[in-house]
């Protein structure tokens, strides 16, 4: 299916996997648009895409965030962020995300990427590539399903992932707390210096603020009018 410009520009942003994750995507997305044009284009996009038999549309949309290239000119921030995914070389896969709530459970100590081989998988449908974090259990089952014929290994991290992802988080989250603290105590200093800046120039001006006479037209020149001030 011929897919145009702007169709494409859309697919290669969006994160979600296969048809049914895409086109969730969209639905999703598509109230917010504030482009007339790139709505429609958004919804026929839809239609195109529910149309096309699964495996065909998974394809075009590897195929679209592997190859497409966004033409020179602005970016917007969903661009620049698919852009940044496809120079990392990483693949989108199925299953858990990679930072999926299930990899910081403690029991979790396996993460592995397999083929889904077989329809009587359980889980996946066949053809699919899925990453998942596993408990030892977990683990000792998808290879008795591995030694079935019903799926395959192709990459496998074992070891306390929860505990080095804990780790790793607290001192992020340690930093992030300390760079806010900053932040705000700045925030502070320079609001408490402008209010006392304005508040100083507002007491200046009452200060200063003396009655001004001025000339009355109708009064021969030299002569002033005491009674015509102005403030």
């Amino acid at each position: 299916m011929e897919l145009n410009e702007m169709e494409k520009r859309l697919i290669f942003q969006t994160e979600g996997y296969g048809k049914s994750g895409v086109t969730y995507e969209l639905r999703m997305c598509l109230p917010y648009i504030p482009d007339p044009v790139k709505r429609k284009t958004a919804a026929e996009l839809m239609r195109k895409l529910d149309a096309m038999p699964e495996k065909d549309c998974l394809a075009l949309i590897q195929d679209i965030r592997k190859n497409y290239r966004i033409p020179a000119g602005p970016k917007t921030m969903g661009e620049l962020l698919a852009e940044a995914r496809q120079k990392s070389g990483a693949e989108k896969l199925k299953g858990h995300d990679i930072m999926a709530l299930e990899r910081f459970d403690p029991e979790v100590k396996h993460m592995i990427v397999f083929d889904v081989l077989s329809g009587n998988a359980p889980v996946g449908d066949k053809g699919d590539k899925m990453r998942l974090f596993l408990t030892d259990a977990g683990y000792q089952k998808f290879l008795d399903s591995q030694e079935w014929g019903e799926v395959r290994l192709k990459n496998h991290a074992t070891g306390s992932i929860y505990a080095a992802d804990v780790d790793d988080l607290r001192t992020h989250l340690d930093s992030l707390w300390d760079g806010m603290d900053k932040l705000l105590r700045g925030f502070a200093n320079i609001s408490y210096r402008y209010f006392i800046l304005c508040s100083e120039r507002q007491m200046g001006r009452r200060g200063d603020r003396r009655p001004k006479e001025v000339m009355n037209p109708g009064c021969p020149s030299g002569k002033r009018n005491p009674r015509n001030r102005l403030w």
